[in-house]
């Protein structure tokens, strides 16, 4: 196996083309790990949260609709206590029924009875829907605590990869070579070094 030897080229013009040819491999490699450091910060804004954080917004959810019940059970039943109570009056079970958007109220009607179920079997809901998050197949994403964190790190990551970026660019003018700058550059990042480098 032989070792490798320090390159020699023959003319200035050899030597230019390497160099060229150098700055391009480079901002190929720069380019890809840019793309990639992106689609990190699109999985952060983006990305769905992990099913532990799921299931407790849709718990969540179930005791905000049991509250609500509760809150018109308190004031619907209060008229019991009264000294001649009247409970035909009460209309705490009697649920509305309402026309489905777009539509006649003919046509279809829905019942919701999600506030009266969740009041009378929250637990039992909370446990079927845990279960249905839990055999559910998606890409979890990081836990909307940690997103702030990791949102910084990676756009701390990003200036810099395309600060060299930017730099390889402007060499590349330095040696005749134009290389257009890849579309979405920030052009605060041109111009700081363009100002780096002003006379």
């Amino acid at each position: 196996m032989t070792t490798p030897q320090k390159q020699h080229f023959q003319n200035p013009a050899e030597a230019l083309a390497a160099m060229r040819e150098g700055i391009a491999s480079e901002l190929d490699r720069l380019r890809g790990e840019i793309a990639s450091r992106q689609d990190e910060l699109e999985s952060v804004d983006e990305g769905a949260v992990p099913k532990v954080e799921y299931a407790a917004r849709v718990a969540a959810w179930v005791d905000d609709l049991a509250g609500q019940f509760q809150r018109s059970a308190e004031y619907q039943v209060s008229a019991l206590r009264l000294p001649n109570p009247r409970p035909r009056d009460v209309e705490l079970l009697r649920v509305p029924v309402r026309g489905a958007v777009g539509q006649s109220p003919e046509a279809v009607a829905e019942v919701d009875v999600g506030p009266l179920l969740a009041f009378l079997l929250g637990d039992a809901i909370k446990t079927k829907l845990a279960a249905v998050i839990e055999a559910s197949a998606y890409i979890q994403g990081p836990p909307s605590g940690e997103r702030d964190r990791m949102r910084a790190e990676i756009e701390e990551e990003l200036t810099r990869l395309e600060i060299q970026e930017e730099r390889l660019v402007c060499q590349a003018e330095e040696l005749g070579v134009h290389i257009a700058r890849r579309a979405g550059v920030r052009p605060e990042i041109v111009l700081s070094l363009n100002l780096e480098v002003a006379p």
